[in-house]
């Protein structure tokens, strides 16, 4: 933006004809208008009431270079609402991204005649102001005119706005004294300069209008990549909030299991990283070591240490295949037919015997006393246990009879 009045405390004592004469000039955003030379030795050029006028809007900084690091383009003096911004602090100061006069000031606020350096304090628009003795004495903005307020008075230099925030056209639409002050452009890239939104110098790359202060692809200036986890902040590329760079990538200190807590951090296999402490899991439960599931852990089921011997952890409990599966101290055994759980968990049979349908029993070589002593269920004639049936009919021996029975004269009897 550009001054668009020359501030002065005597102004209304100073040449008329001068200011006259430079009017046309301070139509320009780029003419320096030494005002104080004008007001018969009241200031120079150089003089804090007599400030230069100049377009803060752009500036003259190349912005393709210019990078403004951890500045607040909030209130920056030297990088206002963007980087390479400079408020002319002589007459300015930067609030909330815009050049706005300083107190007492031409255009400043005022109250009831009160705080301005010229003593006029516009009653309608309490902005400080300069009496005028026509047009041409005050900002060239249709905003501004030369009048006698309401309540009397010389001539003073009113303005009526006629926005509520100042829009990039040209004018002082917000009566701060001050051309296209903070006026914002929507276009990615673009800056309002001499009343129009343009793609801002640096900001040209290629076919199009890019932002350089934010784009990861052209920061700080055309083909500038950052990296693939980096952003880019005010010209610079930067590690996004809330992360780290560790060995040239942007982590999150407080969940990556690489670098919990720190960079090089590293957690162990199965643990994970939570608010900057290697820990197991939500679901999980650390045992000897290692975080792991007990509700679907064989060697670790409903508890660390709790094994689940030939089955399946469910639920946390062990569960045994098959409808004669039965769990004996963290073992599945098949009841009807384990030696060392026959019928039940306690009871194990002798090392001569096998169990069968949940029985102890004789094997096919043992010595028996009857048939139900045998697993097959045959004890023959000389009291020895049989895979095959034993008679009660023909014989050759004694063997072929059941117990009980001897072979005569051909016949088990």
């Amino acid at each position: 933006m550009k001054r668009v009045h020359p501030v002065g405390e005597a102004l209304s004592r100073g040449s008329w004809a001068g200011v006259k004469a430079m009017q046309p000039l301070a139509r320009s955003s780029r003419v320096i208008l030494a005002l104080a030379a004008l007001l018969g030795g009241c200031g120079t050029a150089t003089d804090k009431h007599a400030p230069a006028v100049v377009d803060a809007g752009t500036g003259d900084a190349d912005l393709s270079s210019y990078y403004c690091g951890d500045a607040d383009l909030q209130k920056d003096d030297s990088n206002c609402g963007r980087c390479g911004v400079a408020c002319d602090t002589s007459y300015t100061s930067c609030r909330g991204g815009a050049c706005k006069p300083l107190a007492g000031e031409f255009a400043s606020a005022c109250t009831a005649g009160a705080g301005c350096k010229s003593g006029v304090c516009l009653a309608g628009t309490h902005l400080c102001s300069v009496e005028c003795r026509g047009a041409l004495d005050c900002p060239p903005t249709p905003e501004w005119t030369c009048g006698a307020e309401s309540s009397g008075g010389p001539p003073v230099c009113r303005c009526a706005p006629t926005a509520a925030s100042e829009v990039c056209d040209g004018l002082d639409n917000d009566c701060d004294g001050l051309l296209d002050n903070g006026a914002v452009c929507t276009q990615t890239g673009y800056a309002c300069q001499e009343g129009r939104c343009a793609c801002a110098p640096g900001n040209s790359c290629g076919a199009g209008c890019v932002d350089t202060t934010s784009d990861a692809s052209h920061c700080g200036g055309c083909g500038n990549k950052c990296g693939a986890s980096y952003v880019c902040t005010k010209g610079a590329c930067a590690c996004p909030a809330g992360t780290t760079e560790c060995g040239g990538v942007c982590v999150d200190t407080a969940s990556d299991a690489l670098h919990c807590g720190g960079c090089g951090k590293k957690c162990a296999a199965s643990y994970a990283c939570s608010s900057e402490v290697c820990a197991c899991p939500a679901g999980t439960k650390e045992c000897a070591g290692a975080c792991v599931d007990t509700s679907t852990d064989e060697n670790n089921c409903g508890a660390c240490g709790k094994t689940c011997t030939g089955g399946t952890c469910q639920s946390g409990y062990c569960s045994c295949p098959g409808s004669d599966g039965q769990l004996c101290s963290g073992v599945c055994a098949d009841l009807y037919n384990d030696a060392n759980h026959c019928g039940a968990c306690t009871k194990a049979c002798t090392a001569q015997q096998s169990c069968s349908g949940g029985s102890c029993c004789t094997a096919t070589t043992g010595s028996c006393s009857s048939g139900g002593d045998c697993c097959s269920g045959y004890c023959n004639g000389v009291f020895q246990c049989q895979a095959t049936a034993c008679g009660y009919g023909t014989c050759a021996t004694t063997s072929q009879c059941c117990a009980g029975y001897v072979c005569t004269s051909g016949y088990c009897r």
